[in-house]
């Protein structure tokens, strides 16, 4: 048994509550273990005599626990084992046995049990007489003085002093104060700003100041890197706790996206970046000592990341300081506007269903002015919780003038309304409420005033796709030609109850022809569209519909369209500017003349150029390997072969055959494509050809967008179409929509239903020349379809006329289509900086990651989720298809009987890949960009 501890605290209090808890549970421990002994010794020596039948004999095979044993020998010999046992360590221990026989008074106990016994009797007696002395009711005096002059000589007990709320008790013959009894809560609303202590301030400056500075940088937050002092080995990834000059952040897990990196002291700090696995274990050193802005990583979703920074002079690193000084944020929580642009959104608690809104006049000397609304503006900070403002009484009414480069800004902290320069410092906590840029309100909250003044956009016909269409011409193209819409424009203005206005239909399809710094404005008191210039005085009620700065609109309601027609600055379904990409890389050295589509017959690559619409002449179709050695060349008359795709299950090809000349548009089908020969020539209305005509009435396409593909199985197809009243001389609008048809297979007549086309062809086992249109999808308005195909649940089309785009398109089931992704190639050239009108081509998905298209005159390929990819060869090195800035993380993978691959080499060009066994094998790899 455990030896007890004897010396125990004389204080009442937890220390000897704890002590005899301990003392009791050794005890019982003890006496358990040899009631068990003997139980079991007697048990055994009885054997197995019926415990029904037993009396004495009985009785002694149960323990005092009640735990009953076969037989007492088996009892006696546990407790004769517990004895022997007992016995040698009591032959080293029995000097310490008898003396812990003799009890503190001198009291002589014939065994160490029975002066536990009676210490453990002695001590209840005595907690059970000391605690029925304590009240747990304590009593209160005024202060402690009065409390000593009741107690002078103490007392059992809690006791409470008024005054500070503080408990005491009598404790080595004085009052003790052992903490506060109860706190009082803390009212809602009772601790203000000035309460706060110092470190509590800077803390909440600066985590406001991180967050502004976050959305002044265009996004909504940044990511959590927080740091505490500390290094990591930039070997190992281990922590080391060695220095004062440097500190460290904690995990951050990659999202996928590029990560931007920030130094906002770059004189002070330099920054390190370290990667790791998801289960901890270290990665690598993604990048070394850096300052200063621009970094960036792609960072990876199955990676997490962490962050040190040095001091540059060796001086100790400050934390408060440090968070502020590099700050990561992820493309993920960009925003498609700066966020500090509406940093107060407040523009719900202005009363403008009552017309309570400024008064903004251009005067000739691009001088603004603008008089404040008749009733306050009221802000709501929702980046501080429940911090509201409301302007004063006195600014009503107010006006304001404003000059070039000049600002008008609300200072949320002094309450007042002002107007200074552009480059003056403002407050921390600020609203811009309106700039002039030369003689323009381009920014600030009252912006919306001026380029939404009449809310019209809804009333346009839209749907109808009746839009206003644009043209580059002059000069280094700075001249804008603006054809208006072939629809009136319609006005309501919801600042003037009941105000109405429809322009004359005299501007229907009208050109009207901005130079360089002119506008497009349409007058509502004359009800007349006019081009003025940019320094004249337009009309107290005008509507801007169109600027031309240095030939591009970026201003006025038409900017929209022009934005959606020529891709500057376009924003796709995510909310993302189309951006143009460097990374594509060219696959071919050779010309490919005027290559118009292409597609992949199994893992071979058909590219096909077009012929005139009559059919009058031939060209060529190639088929080349992915190393682009020619397997195949045939030729045909099918037409301009808008796009083209292929159908394995049945072995068909198909086409748009579509131009700029008016032709009734079709789709053409090459039956049995696979089993052409090298050299054959595929006639347009050969036994082998069948044509389906689209639209029967011509009130649903302009030819020269019709494009078609094959969809999810191949049964579905989908067609591009265009506006029907365009002509072709308004700029060719492009593609307007698609249709998902049903193609019509063996004996499914589909010519005869609602919105079917063709003419069926009987015996057929494949398609039988009809289809049906099963649902269309609007949106926006894109260029002229160059080739589409249908990959992972999308359309994948190249729209352009002069240049070098494409999109990802979602297809929605209200019948919308959106640009989930969108990307462009440079449109000029990368020497000289010229601009080049470009018309790409094609649209294939090569490998599952790369969109193939023609620019300047080779197939290019692009990549679309963010990675390269490819296969190798164990012992031989792989180049990169896209040189990267940083050496990548590679993921490879087996392809053969040699399964132990590892990565030997690499750098930012390219790795090599070994086998343990140095045996010979195959991979696939892929990496991040």
């Amino acid at each position: 048994m455990e030896r007890l501890i004897t010396n125990l605290d004389t204080n009442l209090g937890p220390v000897i509550r704890d002590q005899l808890d301990d003392n009791f549970k050794k005890l019982q421990t003890g006496v358990d273990g040899q009631s068990d002994a003997l139980n079991k010794q007697i048990k055994d020596m009885l054997g197995d005599v019926p415990l029904q039948n037993q009396n004495e004999v009985t009785q002694a095979r149960i323990d005092a626990n009640g735990k009953q044993y076969q037989t007492i020998k088996t009892r006696m010999d546990i407790d004769q084992a517990t004895a022997e046992t007992a016995l040698v360590e009591g032959r080293d221990t029995s000097t310490e046995v008898k003396s812990a026989r003799v009890g503190g008074n001198g009291t002589v106990y014939p065994t160490l049990k029975q002066r536990i016994d009676n210490q453990e009797v002695t001590m209840a007696k005595n907690i059970n007489d000391r605690l029925s002395e304590i009240s747990t009711v304590p009593e209160t005096f005024k202060d402690l003085a009065t409390l000593k002059s009741a107690y002078p000589n103490g007392k059992n007990g809690l006791f409470v002093t008024v005054d500070n709320g503080h408990k005491y008790i009598w404790q080595n013959n004085q009052w003790q104060d052992i903490g506060i009894y109860q706190s009082v809560g803390i009212a809602k609303g009772a601790v203000n700003y000035d309460n706060l202590d110092n470190q509590a301030k800077n803390l909440g400056s600066t985590l406001f100041d991180i967050r502004q500075s976050a959305l002044n940088k265009g996004y909504y937050q940044y990511l959590p890197f927080v740091f505490e002092f500390g290094s990591l080995d930039s070997s190992n990834g281990n922590e080391r706790d060695d220095t004062q000059q440097m500190v460290r952040s904690g995990f951050v897990r990659g999202d996928g996206s590029t990560w931007n990196f920030f130094d906002n002291e770059p004189n002070l700090y330099d920054y390190r970046l370290l990667s790791y696995n998801l289960d901890g274990t270290f990665n690598q050193m993604e990048f070394d000592w850096k300052s200063s802005d621009g970094s960036s990583l792609l960072s990876d979703a199955s990676l997490m990341y962490r962050l040190t920074l040095t001091t540059k002079d060796q001086s100790n690193a400050m934390l408060v300081e440090a968070n502020q000084a590099v700050v990561v944020a992820s493309d993920n929580d960009k925003a498609p506007y700066n966020p500090m642009d509406l940093w107060g959104s407040f523009d719900y608690m202005i009363n403008i269903g009552a017309g309570k809104q400024p008064i903004i006049v251009v005067e000739p000397n691009k001088d603004i002015t603008v008089t404040m609304p008749d009733n306050d503006l009221y802000y709501y900070d929702n980046i501080q919780t429940g911090f509201t403002l409301q302007s004063k009484s006195s600014v009503r009414g107010q006006t304001f003038t404003i000059k070039s480069s000049q600002i008008l800004y609300w200072d949320l902290q002094t309450n007042t309304i002002s107007v200074a320069g552009i480059d003056k410092s403002r407050p921390k906590h600020n609203v811009l409420l309106a700039n002039n840029i030369w003689g323009q309100i381009t920014n600030g909250y009252f912006a919306k005033f001026v380029k939404d003044w009449g809310l019209f956009g809804h009333m346009i016909n839209v749907a109808g796709n009746q839009q206003p269409a644009f043209e580059n011409v002059g000069v280094n193209a700075l001249t804008i030609n603006v054809t208006m819409p072939v629809s009136n424009l319609f006005y309501y203005d919801n600042t003037q109850t009941g105000f109405a206005l429809q322009s004359p239909a005299k501007y229907q399809g009208s050109v009207f022809t901005l130079d360089n710094n002119q506008l497009l404005v349409w007058d509502l008191d004359a009800n007349t569209i006019k081009v003025q210039n940019v320094g004249e005085r337009r009309p107290n009620h005008n509507v801007l519909l169109a600027n031309n700065i240095y030939g591009k609109i970026t201003n006025g309601h038409f900017a929209q369209y022009y934005q959606m027609q020529n891709h500057d600055g376009y924003t796709n379904a995510k909310g993302h500017h189309v951006t143009a990409t460097s990374q594509h890389k060219k696959l071919t050295s050779f010309s490919l003349g005027n290559t118009q589509s292409m597609c992949f017959i199994g893992d071979n690559l058909l590219t096909v150029r077009g012929t005139p619409i009559d059919h009058s002449t031939y060209n060529h179709m190639i088929l080349y390997d992915m190393n682009f050695n020619k397997i195949s060349d045939f030729t045909h008359n099918l037409g301009h072969f808008n796009t083209v795709d292929y159908n394995e299950t049945y072995d068909t090809l198909i086409t748009g055959n579509a131009s700029d000349d008016l032709e009734k548009p079709a789709i053409y089908l090459v039956k049995d494509f696979s089993k052409l020969s090298d050299g054959s020539v595929i006639q347009y209305d050969g036994n082998n050809v069948i044509k389906i005509n689209l639209f029967n009435d011509q009130s649903q396409a302009f030819n020269s967008n019709v494009g078609i593909c094959f969809g999810e199985t191949e049964y579905i197809a989908y067609v591009s179409f265009a506006n029907p009243n365009t002509v072709k001389n308004v700029g060719l609008m492009g593609t307007i929509g698609f249709a998902k048809i049903l193609l019509g297979i063996g004996d499914n007549d589909l010519s005869q239903v609602t919105d079917g086309w063709g003419t069926f062809i009987s015996d057929q086992n494949g398609y039988n020349g009809t289809a049906k249109v099963i649902q269309r999808f609007y949106g926006e308005n894109l260029g002229a379809n160059q080739d589409m195909t249908y990959f992972d649940g999308h359309l994948w089309g190249t729209f352009s006329r002069y240049d070098t785009e494409f999109y990802k398109i979602a297809l929605h089931s209200g019948g919308k289509f959106t640009l989930e992704d969108s990307y462009m190639l440079p449109n000029y050239n990368e020497t000289t900086g010229a601009f080049n009108q470009l018309e790409s081509e094609g649209a294939a998905i090569w490998k599952g990651n790369y969109y193939l298209l023609t620019y300047k005159g080779a197939i290019n390929a692009v990549p679309i989720n963010g990675k390269q990819l490819g296969n190798g060869e164990v012992g031989t090195k792989v180049a990169f298809d896209f040189p990267t800035s940083q050496t990548p993380h590679v993921t490879i993978t087996p392809t053969s009987a040699t399964t132990d691959l590892y990565v030997d080499a690499i750098d930012k060009t390219g790795f090599t890949v070994k086998s343990v066994s140095n045996k010979v094998g195959s991979f696939n790899w892929y990496c991040n960009l």
